[in-house]
């Protein structure tokens, strides 16, 4: 699942270097498309990665990557967007290129990470069966499709806010 999440970012940044160079167009519906797509994108590699890092570090020593990852993770939110943007006032044309490398090397990179998986005899061993269950668990739970509902609009006309002022 990583790795296709993977796969969906790098397609997501092709997709936008090829808005930018206009080879596309109109701009504004395809970019709303990519978004959604990276947030389909970002909402399964952040599964993912919870997954394989409860896997991959020992029990014991868990609290403490939590908490590094954690801050790198915030680190990252508060500084990237920053560089971004001396990147793109020193380098126009090639401000994608560095972040398709890494998007690159860390799509090859968790091809290569191995975990025990543990099976649970009470949950289902099929992806798209318990992937289906969630679906009607919320359908019967009416209050938490409400409540996602509200907080992907939040999230996304926050995101609408944010980057409008930026951009003008």
């Amino acid at each position: 699942m990583a790795a296709i999440a993977c796969l969906i970012h790098i397609a997501v940044a092709l997709f936008l270097t090829a808005i930018a160079l206009d080879w596309l167009s109109p701009p504004v519906p395809l970019i709303f498309t990519a978004v959604a797509f990276i947030g389909i994108g970002r909402a399964l590699l952040r599964l993912s990665y919870q997954a394989l890092f409860g896997q991959i570090i020992p029990r014991d020593q868990l609290p403490r990557y939590t908490t590094y990852a954690s801050s790198a993770f915030q680190i990252c939110v508060v500084a990237g967007p920053r560089l971004g943007r001396i990147h793109d006032r020193l380098s126009r044309p090639r401000v994608d290129l560095p972040t398709r490398c890494l998007m690159w090397r860390s799509g090859f990179g968790i091809t290569f990470i191995t975990a025990v998986q543990e099976k649970s005899s009470g949950l289902p061993n099929y992806f798209l069966k318990s992937f289906l269950e969630g679906f009607h668990y919320v359908k019967k739970h009416e209050l938490i499709l409400g409540i996602m509902a509200l907080d992907m609009f939040a999230v996304l006309f926050g995101w609408c806010s944010s980057y409008s002022s930026s951009l003008c």
